[in-house]
């Protein structure tokens, strides 16, 4: 048996690991996170349709197919996760365009019978601009309705690892920072801008008879940090506005 020790024996990540991570981590917050953000607020803002007012949902999505089987014969389509190799129809993304949330698609079942000979070869991609680079070219041709999630959370996974590694907060510290906590403040005598992170520390948190406290107390001076910090935590406030908490369970967990 290993004897106790209070030294950590985690072995550290390789500096290379660590210097690619980083780096890619704080492109993905200053140079991806406005395109990703957007179509997450895309996404979850079907456009309105009024022009289809009155039609439930079944009859939208059967108009749809009419059309489409007048004109070009083809439909978007993708690739499910547990079908790799089967592309299928993107009803969600169809009803998306039809002004419908996940909610009203997801009880109609199959569409097989609506789309018929239909092709699924079209690309599920949202309109929204792609201002994002790498070396002057766009990162990517488009985002597709599919890839918004994920994108979201790699996101915010790379907000999570800009802020801990470049202000040396434990994972406990960081995961009850809230909305708010990083304050801007301008130095008139010297023009420096600093980026004050407040929140709580777990480790030293006791009570007056040295009981640990389980939420922890407010630390007694905040963390400064750098602009790729104060940028990955705005990230976070705009990925997930309604959150009280900085770095919630939800943008990490699957839908």
């Amino acid at each position: 048996d290993v004897k106790w020790s209070a030294e950590n024996r985690t072995p550290p990540i390789h500096p290379q690991t660590m210097s690619a991570l980083l780096v890619w981590a704080i492109r993905f917050c200053t140079d991806f996170s406005a395109d990703i953000i957007a179509a997450t607020r895309t996404k979850s803002n079907p456009p309105h349709r009024p022009d289809l007012d009155g039609l439930t949902s079944t009859e939208r999505f059967g108009n749809y197919a009419q059309r489409q089987g007048t004109s070009s014969k083809r439909i978007p389509g993708f690739y499910p996760a547990n079908r790799p190799d089967q592309r299928c129809v993107a009803k969600q993304f169809i009803g998306w365009q039809l002004g419908l949330d996940t909610d009203s698609v997801v009880h109609l079942g199959s569409m097989d019978r609506i789309f018929g000979d239909l092709d699924p070869v079209d690309e599920a991609v949202l309109s929204v601009p792609i201002t994002g680079t790498i070396d002057t070219r766009p990162w990517t041709g488009g985002i597709n309705f599919y890839d918004v999630d994920n994108l979201s959370r790699l996101l915010a996974t790379a907000a999570f690892i800009v802020v801990a590694y470049l202000t040396g907060m434990r994972g406990e510290e960081c995961r009850a920072l809230r909305h708010g906590c990083c304050r801007t403040t301008l130095d008139e005598k010297t023009g420096q801008t600093r980026h004050l992170i407040y929140g709580h520390v777990f480790k030293s948190a006791l009570d007056e008879s040295g009981n640990a406290l389980p939420a922890g107390s407010e630390r007694d001076q905040p963390w400064q940090a750098i602009a790729p910090v104060a940028k990955a935590i705005e990230v976070m406030e705009m990925l997930h506005p309604d959150s009280d908490l900085l770095f919630p369970l939800r943008a990490y967990t699957p839908l």
